[in-house]
């Protein structure tokens, strides 16, 4: 079967694979044969690029609370310190809208 873009519909392995969100996950796939070792190191790469996988949580081995899918390596900070940064999001907002143009973007969008 195809779809729209004439395109093989995915196999359910390669569907499994896409809701993979952590490497373990994706190499248990390969282990048990459902996906090949090309498939799989596509989407680790996904998984650590800045726009590949989706942002999730974590708590770390000291307790503090780690964003990943943002860059590369988790943003880790502690709940008082997320507490605090999150209580200034209005003016982080409004200080990136007012500093656009001198701001760089990783995501490959156009600052605006």
């Amino acid at each position: 079967m195809s779809n729209k873009n004439n395109q093989p519909a995915p196999t359910a392995a390669q569907a499994t694979l896409a809701k993979c969100a952590e490497k373990s996950q994706v190499l248990a796939l390969v282990a048990s044969g459902a996906v090949t070792i090309e498939q799989a190191l596509t989407r680790i790469n996904e998984l650590s690029s800045p726009q590949g996988g989706r942002i999730h949580f974590k708590v770390s081995e000291k307790g503090a609370l780690s964003v990943y899918g943002l860059q590369r390596m988790p943003v880790t900070l502690y709940v008082g310190q997320w507490e605090r940064l999150l209580r200034h999001v209005d003016e982080l907002t409004k200080f990136a809208q007012a500093n656009a143009d001198k701001l760089a973007r990783k995501d490959g969008a156009n600052a605006a």
